[in-house]
């Protein structure tokens, strides 16, 4: 299985040199923590997904959709008065009052 090592010390293959006879046996380092490939991905994945979750709700309106969100929840009446004055029609607005109602 290939593992990767927390120390560096475990870098390179350790040997027993007692009898110096050949082929040398590798000798398994008592202290040595190894940690599987799929593990460490997974741990990466965690972390990342955490960051990226983190205080997710505290991003702020842009302009564009607190304008929108201002203007849907008027009464439509109101929300045809003020779309004549954009260039987008009203039935957007209309839609996304009704969802608003809904939510």
């Amino acid at each position: 299985m290939t593992c990767f090592t927390l120390n560096s010390s475990s870098a390179s293959l350790w040997y027993d040199h007692s009898d110096r006879t050949f082929p040398m046996q590798p000798m398994h380092q008592p202290n040595t923590q190894c940690i599987s490939p799929a593990l460490s991905l997974a741990a990466l994945f965690t972390i990342a997904l955490a960051l990226r979750l983190y205080r997710i709700d505290a991003q702020s309106f842009w302009y564009d959709e607190g304008l929108t969100i201002a203007l849907a929840i008027q009464p439509l009446d109101a929300i045809a008065r003020a779309a004549a004055a954009d260039v987008h029609p009203p039935l957007y607005y209309w839609l996304l009052h009704g969802w608003v109602l809904l939510m």
